[in-house]
């Protein structure tokens, strides 16, 4: 059987989707939408593609993707899946030629229609359409999926919690929650991410800001690290993300705002603190306690070889 997945890989959850095929025999492709930008050539086409986006509806950098990516995919032949994540990056007709070249057209999508508004046009050029956002699912007749765990690992106990996020609204909770932290001695490793804008950290905070993304290869080592996550949930959205497997996957205590998070069958209060952004309280029997091993029914519910098996059809 022959596999392709399109997608966009900014930290390279992806890359174990792969691995998890070809594990089982399959021959599988990626095209990372991450890796295939368009360089302007100079700053007044740069001002002109500005002008095509409100106008038009046009956008220099989609073109290219659009080309490169069909221009690939056509070369490989038919495909019996092909997976895509992120689909609003494609124009229409662009996915509609894609579909022509498999047998089974698959959707994931890990951002909402509340924060990505393009995906609802999607929908009905796939043949089925996963989302993580439960409202989604709902409204619009989807298939729900959460995220997966990707890495399964035993901490062993130390007081580090460990997040990563992009610079948006977020970080005013999380300044507050590393607050708490920090007067209860924990050690942060706490990151905001932006290629664009710049973050002053509030002074006497373990807030690190970097201009580029952590490898996931450096992120696992670092994750290894902590055996508390934080988690800080976008108010647009309900879906759970990797932070919340990722706790699960190293038997990590997590922090969240995602009060969505109790609604799940994996829910524990001695591994997981759902916080009022309003008034955080962080117990020092939550910090103290040891995670406790969900059963192995539930877990194996949320790991990549079901994600796989559910989302391929396999």
């Amino acid at each position: 059987m022959q596999i392709t997945i399109i997608s966009l890989d900014l930290y390279g959850y992806d890359f174990y989707i792969v691995k998890e095929l070809e594990e089982r025999g399959y021959l599988v492709n990626h095209f990372n939408i991450d890796k295939n930008k368009y360089q302007y050539k100079n700053v007044f086409e740069k001002i002109f593609n500005g002008f095509r986006k409100v106008v038009l509806g046009k956008n220099y950098k989609k073109d290219h993707l659009n080309k490169i990516i069909l221009e690939n995919i056509s070369k490989l032949g038919h495909q019996d899946k092909i997976l895509m994540i992120r689909p609003d990056r494609f124009y229409n007709n662009t996915l509609q030629k894609i579909s022509c070249l498999c047998d089974d057209f698959v959707a994931f999508h890990y951002d909402g229609s509340r924060k990505v508004k393009g995906i609802i046009k999607t929908f009905p050029l796939f043949d089925r359409n996963f989302t993580f956002d439960k409202e989604d699912a709902k409204k619009y007749n989807l298939l729900f999926i959460t995220n997966f765990i990707y890495k399964e690992y035993k901490l062993k106990k130390n007081h580090t919690a460990f997040h990563v996020s992009t610079l948006d609204s977020r970080v005013k909770l999380l300044e507050k929650i590393v607050r708490v932290l920090n007067s209860k001695k924990v050690n942060c490793d706490v990151n905001i991410v932006s290629l664009d804008e710049k973050y002053n950290p509030p002074t006497g905070l373990p807030i690190n800001f970097l201009n580029k993304r952590i490898p996931i290869e450096e992120l696992d080592e670092r994750i290894k690290k902590s055996s508390i996550h934080i988690d800080t949930q976008r108010n647009i959205q309900t879906g759970l993300t990797f932070r919340v497997f990722e706790s699960i996957g190293y038997r990590a205590k997590l922090i969240t705002s995602n009060v969505d998070v109790m609604n799940y069958d994996f829910f524990n209060t001695n591994n997981i603190l759902v916080i009022d952004e309003d008034n955080i309280v962080i117990p020092d029997s939550f910090l103290a306690s040891d995670y406790e091993e969900i059963p192995e029914h539930i877990y194996q519910k949320y790991t990549l070889k079901n994600w796989v098996e559910t989302v391929f059809n396999l």
